[in-house]
């Protein structure tokens, strides 16, 4: 998350902050890879049921799917996602809160 806080900073700094930013991208694209690769096929990050750690890293989700950053590389960050926005607490939240309105 901390890569992911950064980034946003150093986005609205613009092209001065160009040398750090490719910096930082890499690193959130390395946190991303990783992630993609122990979360493998498993249905949650800990298993097959969702737990608090989903919850924890769905907002680093969320920010990563609002930039741009979860592309095809990471299908199943991208599935776990989808598997978070279906789950009726969630859809529950947005009719009750309004649409999410991400950090950028």
């Amino acid at each position: 998350m901390m890569q992911l806080l950064v980034k946003v900073y150093l986005d609205r700094v613009g092209e001065p902050a160009q040398a750090l930013r490719e910096r930082v991208n890499g690193a959130v694209r390395m946190h991303l890879a990783y992630i993609e690769t122990s979360i493998g096929a498993s249905q949650f990050f800990t298993g097959p049921a969702l737990t608090i750690a989903d919850v924890q890293m769905s907002f680093p989700l969320e920010i990563s799917a609002a930039q741009k950053l979860l592309d095809d590389a990471y299908p199943h960050l991208q599935a776990l996602l989808a598997r978070l926005h279906a789950r009726p607490a969630y859809q529950a939240a947005l009719k009750k809160g309004g649409p999410y309105v991400y950090a950028m």
